[in-house]
């Protein structure tokens, strides 16, 4: 079903019933906004807008046929059918259950697919919301209400991490609609996109940094490459980035240097003493030992929650865990459910197989973003934003936070051929070689 035929199949469902499509559309905002957070508010916007869903889905039907169709969309479902599967052999099923949780982001595209027409809405819900999280950061660095940031670094009210995440996706959602936007959401963008960029060294997440240096110039240089700009526009764009790169380094160097300098120190503490209780040095040791036990069983992996089971099967794990059985506060840090890796996590608990089938779609995803059309100002943005989750998620479980999942799931929606014409108001500028 093409994106026309969604489209007009949309806007019949709008006309026989406009006051749900209103209520779903604001219940795709309120989720929006929450989602950020994952807290109980985010909970009740998810029943709330899947709620409506399910009211609606005499009207909006063909949207939901034509979602089930995107080959994408069932290649998600296929991992997360295997993954239930891989319960079967779990040495830990109720952890494994646990997991899963995180996965009901799944459903999101069919929810959103009857509201995708006004996709600029959806995207200032989700910049909303991270910008209350920057106001719980700013809380957490003042030290208001006798709550100060543990080293100066805080993620509001979630994991520095998967907050970083979020706030990276909405970098590049207003570094897109400063170049493709205009008039004041051009000037919202460039204001938005400085405070992301705080809130992201707020964080203190060198993964996430790490995601951004390679996401920020592959995905918006392939997306840029595609387009026949003017070389004046490519090279003020370019000029612009590299004084702002500049300008953003020499500022916030001394912190920057501090947590390399930390990384590189754990990293070589690691390999040549052994200490594994270090944020690098936990991923040094977990890595190696995820590898040692998934040789046990390669292709269906030990089952779904059976992580923490089989590496403390691991012999190097063993000896680590007895040298420092003497020092709670040790032993805990490295008794862990995940190895801070989403693909070794997987790889560990569905084998080869599990894999292989979360790659396609990823691949399938950055195929999609690379093509996506050109018809909101943030639609450079997709690309790169998918790009970073993959590398973050290569420095943790991004799969098993349920608002980073949610985040994957959200930009996979937003780039899928079938989304429908956007009709909510022009806010970016037609380049002259495209119809308007």
């Amino acid at each position: 079903m093409s994106a026309r035929a969604v489209t007009f199949a949309l806007a019949h469902a709008q006309a026989s019933s406009p006051r749900m499509d209103r209520a779903h559309m604001i219940a795709a905002c309120a989720y929006l906004a929450m989602v950020p957070f994952y807290t109980a508010g985010e909970g009740i916007a998810f029943a709330a807008l899947l709620t409506i869903s399910i009211i609606r889905l005499g009207d909006t039907w063909p949207m939901i046929r034509a979602v089930s169709r995107q080959p994408m969309i069932i290649g998600l479902l296929m991992w997360f059918g295997w993954c239930v599967l891989a319960l079967a052999w779990s040495s830990d099923v109720a952890q494994g259950i646990d997991e899963l949780r995180a996965s009901r982001a799944i459903i999101v595209p069919f929810m959103l697919m009857p509201v995708m027409n006004r996709i600029g809405m959806l995207l200032c819900a989700i910049v909303i919301g991270t910008l209350l999280q920057h106001v719980v950061q700013a809380i957490d660095l003042l030290g208001l209400f006798g709550q100060i940031a543990y080293l100066n670094r805080t993620g509001g009210l979630l994991h520095t991490s998967i907050a970083g995440a979020w706030f990276a996706t909405v970098l590049f959602m207003c570094m897109s609609t400063t170049f493709n936007g205009r008039g004041r959401w051009r000037w919202l963008a460039v204001v938005m996109a400085g405070i992301a960029m705080g809130g992201l060294l707020a964080t203190g997440s060198r993964g996430v940094w790490i995601s951004i240096l390679v996401a920020l110039p592959l995905g918006f240089g392939m997306r840029l490459a595609r387009r026949n700009l003017p070389w004046r526009t490519t090279f003020s764009g370019a000029l612009v980035a590299v004084i702002a790169a500049t300008t953003l380094f020499f500022a916030a160097r001394p912190f920057v240097s501090d947590r390399y300098d930390a990384a590189v120190e754990e990293y070589r503490a690691a390999r040549a003493d052994g200490v594994y209780w270090t944020s690098v040095g936990l991923r040094v040791g977990f890595w190696e030992w995820t590898l040692d036990a998934w040789r046990e069983a390669p292709v269906i992996g030990h089952g779904t929650g059976s992580f923490a089971d089989t590496v403390a099967t691991v012999p190097a794990y063993i000896e680590v865990r007895d040298a420092v059985a003497d020092n709670p506060k040790r032993l805990d840090y490295i008794e862990r459910d995940h190895p801070h890796a989403t693909l070794l996590h997987i790889l560990s608990n569905q084998g080869v197989i599990g894999v292989v089938l979360f790659a396609m779609v990823l691949l399938m995803a950055i195929r999609h973003a690379l093509l996506d059309r050109r018809d909101h100002p943030a639609h450079d943005a997709m690309l790169a934003g998918l790009l970073a989750w993959i590398v973050g998620s290569l420095f943790d479980a991004y799969h098993l936070s349920g608002s980073v999942m949610s985040l994957l799931v959200i930009l996979m929606t937003m780039v899928l051929p079938c989304r429908p014409i956007r009709e909510d108001g022009a806010t970016m500028r037609v380049p002259e070689d495209e119809p308007a």
